[in-house]
């Protein structure tokens, strides 16, 4: 399969190229009989571009090679229990992930697959025994074309309790074919549900769902797109719009969301964008900058000018609190700590702190209910865009603010008493600690 790449005329990998004879040893090995091991093509259908394990039109031979073998399963299936004709579920496309419950059936009649036709146990051409489909192993909207154009139909069957659009919004790598493949999947061939969970424990928080799992990885692709001028059609960032408007809570507490349902999509996807960006490019990076861009970029057909919006509370709240974060390390107390990928006992532990940060952060909390409160009542009166809105009002106000909390909260007195303990940190020409959250609390004694 490897050689198939390096023999291969077509220099754009996601080409199949139409004269080229890369795929033919391919097809010799295939015909023979070669071995075809199911971990094998889960892996190359993960990773053949990646790794570069093969060329475009060697996978598309062995994807046609596979549709050749269920096609016989199916014809075997119909022959010796032909009442299975009458099914849908067997009869409408090539058999994926029914074709292990197809051996099942088989088999209990006496007929046994993999003996009749000479093949081993594991072997991918009669199916994936573990019940999953290819879409949950493709990573490539190309290659998921094909399988589809092949009549390859599950798309949202279950494989270890994750449809493929489950299980690729978890697992999402930030890197454009693999944002593309999610688009693919939403983009019309799945009776999308958004809200469908991921983490399905109702005992637990969070709650996440697809779309809370997969505009946080968007979130992080977006603080890339603003610094590397790469457009939102590129890193299919287009696709978060279907979400950004859900109502659907993950039963978070913090004062990023002002839902009693915990986290919106659209706040975990600015929450994310903010703190990537943060990380990125360091303490003192802008953002106001971050703001402007992302408002201009995802956000002004999303706001709405009715103070009683909820969306457009959560997108204002997500930004004051992003900002206070920057400036005054106000600190999250939702899953965003606990990453893309938490353990059971991260889900189980993580709000075990939450109480002190609250109570220590209490002053910013106040401060970013009445910036919010105000925001939404001035955006509610102005003729100006949203992200016209932010540049123009909220950037401005923002820095007031700042400036206000950088205040010291002592008297005279007390700053004599306390001059050789306090040291008030000017946050605007601290050269020093570039990576540490300053608490405003020392100032509010």
């Amino acid at each position: 399969m490897r050689q198939s790449l390096l023999t291969c005329g077509e220099t754009r990998i996601r080409t199949n190229c139409t004269d080229c004879v890369c795929a033919e040893p391919v097809q010799i090995l295939l015909e023979a009989g070669c071995h075809l091991p199911c971990d094998d093509v889960r892996y190359l259908l993960s990773h053949f571009v990646y790794y570069s394990l093969g060329s475009t039109k060697a996978i598309f031979t062995m994807l046609e090679h596979i549709k050749m073998w269920r096609d016989k399963l199916k014809a075997l299936l119909f022959e010796h229990i032909p009442e299975m004709k009458l099914s849908e579920r067997y009869s409408s496309s090539i058999l994926d992930q029914n074709a292990g419950e197809a051996i099942d059936k088989l088999e209990r009649n006496g007929i046994f697959p993999y003996r009749e036709y000479g093949l081993q146990p594991d072997d991918y051409r009669l199916g994936d025994r573990g019940g999953a489909t290819v879409y949950h192993f493709i990573n490539y909207p190309w290659v998921a074309e094909k399988a589809f154009g092949l009549g390859f139909r599950d798309l949202e069957e279950h494989w270890d309790g994750r449809t493929p659009l489950m299980k690729h919004s978890h697992d999402l790598k930030i890197s454009r074919p693999f944002i593309h493949y999610i688009q693919w999947l939403i983009g019309g061939f799945t009776n999308l549900v958004p809200n469908e969970p991921i983490l399905v424990d109702a005992y637990l928080l969070p709650k996440r769902q697809v779309a809370h799992l997969l505009l946080r990885k968007l979130g992080d692709a977006a603080s890339l797109n603003q610094k590397d001028g790469s457009n939102e059609e590129e890193l299919g960032l287009d696709c978060v719009k279907l979400f950004l408007k859900s109502p659907t809570g993950d039963g978070c507490a913090c004062g990023c969301s002002n839902s009693s349902h915990g986290c919106y999509p659209i706040t975990i996807f600015l929450s994310s964008y903010f703190q990537e960006y943060r990380i990125r490019y360091g303490r003192r990076s802008d953002c106001y900058e971050a703001a402007i861009w992302i408002s201009e970029k995802m956000l002004e057909s999303i706001a709405e000018k009715d103070e009683s919006c909820a969306i457009t509370e959560a997108i204002f709240r997500a930004f004051t609190f992003s900002c206070l974060t920057f400036k005054h390390g106000l600190g999250h107390t939702c899953c965003l700590n606990l990453g893309g990928n938490p353990s059971l006992k991260d889900i189980q532990s993580y709000r075990e702190y939450h109480r002190e940060v609250r109570k220590e952060d209490y002053t910013l909390h106040c401060k970013l209910d009445d910036l919010v409160a105000g925001f939404m009542e001035q955006f509610s009166c102005e003729t100006c865009s949203f992200s016209e809105f932010i540049q123009g009002h909220w950037v401005p106000r923002m820095k007031q603010a700042v400036d206000e909390l950088k205040r010291p909260y002592l008297s005279e007195e007390e700053m004599s008493e306390r001059k050789e303990e306090v040291v008030v940190v000017n946050y605007e020409n601290d050269e020093n600690d570039d990576d540490e959250y300053h608490n405003c609390e020392e100032y509010n004694d």
